[in-house]
């Protein structure tokens, strides 16, 4: 194989390392993480295929939206706290009347406690919008990386 091979692998293989470490970053480091929403028990104020910012928080308030683990189902769930109980354990529902018209006994939502809270919804943006700019993002990231340091290792 020619140099110019080798140099094209070269760089492949260092823009898929920059690309793994950029979604590393962006799911595990950066203090703010995106969520899918795989539900309408949201809507209307998030639907299934948007995407939600969540950060942990320290406090928790009624009408804060919240994304927590019920210890009856492996996957989190996007709910709002209604209440705050006596035993300073949460009363949540999804805002979707249609489909929650009141708290899910069998979730545990009318006592969420705080150490099952995995943080407080920030912000949200439809899917279609997010998902292909995080990637691009992280692929422009990762070839503008890549760029600099190829060039450096080629002297």
């Amino acid at each position: 194989m020619g140099g110019m091979g080798k140099k094209i692998i070269i760089f492949i293989v260092l823009m898929i390392l920059l690309i793994g470490l950029a979604n590393v970053l962006f799911r595990f480091v950066l203090p703010i993480k995106p969520i899918k929403v795989i539900s309408e028990s949201m809507a209307p104020t998030y639907n299934a295929g948007d995407v939600i910012f969540y950060s942990s928080a320290k406090t928790y308030n009624i009408d804060d939206i919240i994304i927590y683990n019920p210890s009856t189902r492996p996957q989190s769930i996007v709910v709002r706290i209604i209440e705050k109980n006596a035993d300073d354990t949460f009363k949540v529902k999804g805002d979707n009347a249609k489909t929650n018209p009141a708290p899910i006994k069998q979730l545990n939502q009318e006592a969420v406690k705080a150490d099952q809270i995995i943080g407080k919804v920030s912000f949200g943006t439809k899917g279609f919008i997010f998902y292909p700019l995080s990637y691009g993002i992280q692929i422009l990231v990762a070839f503008l990386l890549t760029q600099l340091i190829y060039s450096k290792l080629k002297r």
